[in-house]
Formats: C-alpha cells, sequence, structure tokens
C-alpha cells in the first residue's frame, strides 16, 4: 500500500529533521475581548480551544493528508470591562482599543473569537482595519 509507506516515510523524515523527536506544530493566534458578563462566552472558548490543543497526546488537531503536522491555538482572552457600569459607548471604545493593541503587537494573531451577541459589533472596525477573520 503505497499510502502507508508514505505515511512512513513522512513520519521518519518530520521526525528525524526536528531535534527533540516530536512531529512539527503551527501556532495559530486567536483573540477574544468580551464584558464581563460574558463569562459563558468566554468559557466555552476555553474550553474548546483546550480540547483541541489536547488532542492527539496534546499535539493539537492534525492536518494535511498524512496528519503529521499538528496546529495548536493560543487563545488570548480578555475582559474589556463591564458595559453594565461604563456604559456601552465607553464600553466600545475600550473593546476597539485592545483588539487594535493585540492585533499591533502579538504576530501570530489572524482570528478573532467574536464577543457576545451585544458587544459583537465592536469587532468589526478592528477586524477590517487590520484584515482579521471573525469566528
Amino acid at each position: 500500500n503505497p499510502r502507508s509507506d508514505d505515511a512512513l516515510f513522512v513520519n521518519f523524515t518530520i521526525n528525524s529533521t526536528n531535534a527533540i523527536g516530536e512531529p512539527s506544530f503551527t501556532e495559530v493566534g486567536l483573540v477574544q475581548v468580551t464584558p464581563s458578563g460574558c463569562h459563558n462566552h468566554r468559557d466555552g472558548a476555553n474550553t474548546a480551544i483546550s480540547k483541541l490543543n489536547n488532542d492527539n497526546d496534546g499535539r493539537g488537531v492534525a492536518i494535511g493528508y498524512f496528519g503529521t503536522t499538528f496546529i495548536k491555538f493560543r487563545l488570548i482572552s480578555i475582559i474589556g470591562g463591564n458595559s453594565n457600569n461604563i456604559g456601552n459607548d465607553a464600553y466600545s471604545v475600550v473593546h476597539e482599543e485592545i483588539l487594535d493593541e493585540v492585533f499591533q503587537n502579538v504576530d501570530n494573531v489572524h482570528f478573532m473569537l467574536g464577543s457576545c451577541s451585544f458587544a459583537s459589533a465592536n469587532d468589526k472596525p478592528m477586524a477590517l482595519k487590520h484584515a482579521k477573520i471573525v469566528l
């Protein structure tokens, strides 16, 4: 079976080029900014990322035809403040400023996990400005 032989060869090649003998992985950055009241939204993202990163004996999500390269996710989850205390207008400004800072200072963040429904409009301006994808 040529596929099995190729898979063994690819695995061997990847492992032989890695100094510690582990398959390679790529880290993908995600950012999420939410109001303080959106704990379920933050918990869900954290649970999902933890599960995905622990797949395949902690190597992350397998990708590619042979599944010998892996992706791990880095979640940056930030509480932007309490919109009930400071008001929606002030919260919107803070939300956008935080996203702007993250996109300017963290190189591998290309995706944004959308905020709670009522705060999700705050994601769009920075997604457009920095050409990022909102999930």
